[in-house]
C-alpha cells in the first residue's frame, strides 16, 4: 500500500473543509483503513473543538468551522460534551480552590490562636510561681526565730514483781508426784495407713435377655398373571433369605376354594399348598426359601369349584436367582 505523509495542516483543512476533492477522498480511505491516520485526526479534531470552546479560532478558520464543521449533527454533539466538560472542570476547579483557600486561612489562624494561648499560659505560670516564692519566703521570715520547744520526757517506775513465799513440802509425808510430760506440738502425726487395693477381679454381670436368635427372613414377590406376562419373569433372592411369598393375581373369583403347586422345569412337584380362599383378586403363598435354587420354576393355580372338580387357572412361571 502507498504510504501518505500528511501534517497537522492537513489534517486541520481536511476538517474545516479546505482539502480538494481527491485528497478529500484519500484521507476518507484513510480515516476507515489506518489506525495511525484514525489517532492523528482525533487528536488534532480535540484541540480544534478546544480552540473553537475558548474563543481562539480566527477567521477565516472560524467561519469554516461554523459552516463545514458544524453541519454534521455528530460533530455538533462533540462540541457540545467538550463544552460541558468544561464547565464541569471549571467549577471543580473553583471548588478545590476555596477549600485550599479555607485551609490556608484557618491553619494560619490555629497557629497565632496557638501562640496567644501559650504566652498567656507562660505569664499565668510565672504569676503562680511568683506568688509560691514569696509565701514561701513569709513562712521562712516568720518562723526563724520561734524557740524550738522542748519535749519533757518523765521517768516511768519499773513495776516490781512480786515475789509470794513458797511452802517447804513436809519431808515426813510421802507424796506421791505424777510426772507429767507436755505433749510435743511439733510432734509428727502418726502416718495413716494406707489401703492398697485388691486386684480381685470384677464380677461380670451377664445380660438377663438374650438375643433373639433364628429370626426368619421373608422375601416378598408379585407375579403377573399368565395372560398378562409376556416374559419370563427373573426375582433375585438373597442368602439368608428363610422363606418367599408370593402374590398371584387372579382373573376369576368365581372358585370355592383354591390350590397352588409349586413345580420345577420338569414339572415335579415341591410343594402345594392347603385349600385356600380368596374374596380378593390375588392369593398370597408362602413357602421356606431353601425349596428354590437358581432355575426356572412355576406356581400352579387350580380352582375348586362346588363340585370338587379342579380347574387349572394357569401357571405363573418364573426365574429365580439366588445372590
Amino acid at each position: 500500500m502507498k504510504t501518505v505523509t500528511y501534517k497537522k495542516e492537513d489534517l486541520d483543512d481536511y476538517l474545516l473543509g479546505n482539502m480538494p476533492e481527491n485528497d478529500a477522498n484519500l484521507f476518507d480511505e484513510l480515516s476507515i483503513t489506518d489506525d495511525e491516520f484514525v489517532a492523528d485526526l482525533k487528536s488534532v479534531e480535540a484541540d480544534l473543538v478546544d480552540a473553537y470552546i475558548n474563543g481562539e479560532l480566527k477567521n477565516p478558520s472560524l467561519e469554516k468551522f461554523e459552516t463545514n464543521y458544524l453541519v454534521s449533527p455528530l460533530r455538533r454533539e462533540k462540541v457540545e460534551f467538550a463544552r460541558a466538560l468544561q464547565v464541569v472542570a471549571e467549577k471543580n476547579f473553583a471548588k478545590t480552590s476555596e477549600v485550599i483557600e479555607k485551609d490556608t486561612s484557618r491553619s494560619d489562624f490555629a497557629f497565632w490562636d496557638f501562640f496567644n494561648n501559650f504566652n498567656s499560659m507562660l505569664r499565668l505560670g510565672f504569676a503562680a510561681l511568683m506568688i509560691a516564692v514569696v509565701g514561701i519566703f513569709g513562712w521562712f521570715l516568720v518562723n526563724i526565730n520561734k524557740p524550738i520547744e522542748q519535749v519533757k520526757v518523765e521517768d516511768t517506775p519499773t513495776p516490781q514483781p512480786t515475789i509470794q513465799p513458797t511452802q517447804t513440802p513436809n519431808t515426813n509425808q510421802s507424796t506421791p508426784t505424777a510426772t507429767i510430760s507436755p505433749k510435743n506440738v511439733n510432734a509428727e502425726k502418726t502416718p495413716e495407713p494406707k489401703i492398697t487395693p485388691t486386684n480381685s477381679p470384677t464380677p461380670k454381670i451377664e445380660p438377663t435377655v438374650k438375643p433373639i436368635q433364628n429370626v426368619p427372613t421373608l422375601a416378598t414377590f408379585m407375579l403377573l398373571s399368565p395372560s398378562r406376562s409376556t416374559s419370563l419373569q427373573t426375582i433375585s433372592i438373597p442368602t439368608k433369605t428363610t422363606d418367599v411369598a408370593f402374590g398371584l393375581p387372579l382373573e376369576s373369583v368365581d372358585f370355592k376354594n383354591y390350590r397352588v403347586f409349586l413345580k420345577n422345569e420338569s414339572g415335579k412337584i415341591l410343594w402345594q399348598s392347603g385349600k385356600m380362599t380368596s374374596k380378593k383378586s390375588a392369593l398370597s403363598v408362602r413357602f421356606p426359601a431353601k425349596l428354590l435354587q437358581s432355575n426356572i420354576y412355576l406356581l400352579a393355580v387350580v380352582g375348586i369349584g362346588e363340585d370338587n372338580q379342579p380347574e387349572n387357572l394357569g401357571n405363573y412361571s418364573f426365574r429365580s436367582v439366588i445372590k
